[in-house]
């Protein structure tokens, strides 16, 4: 009877280096790339990540709308913060 051979496994696969081979070489991580999120615009995060109690970044002026009641009719101002 002939015995089976031993389970094969990837380090069985792999090629033998030569004895004047150099080792196995590491390739140095690319860049990562900057994740800039898009309603805020900072960076770090995303906007699937953006924390609702994180400030906006001001991009101009404010468009809040500011309602002043006087003796007479109510009046609408725009109120920009600079």
């Amino acid at each position: 009877m002939s015995e089976l051979p031993n389970k094969v496994t990837k380090e069985n696969n792999k090629r033998k280096r030569g004895v004047n081979e150099s080792p196995t070489k590491k390739q140095p991580n690319e860049k990562k790339q900057i994740v800039t999120c898009g309603v805020c615009k900072e960076q770090g995060h995303n906007s699937k990540f953006h924390k609702k109690d994180q400030p906006k970044a001001n991009c101009g002026p404010s468009q809040a709308i500011v309602l002043t009641y006087d003796s007479q009719a109510p009046t609408m101002t725009q109120d920009s913060q600079a």
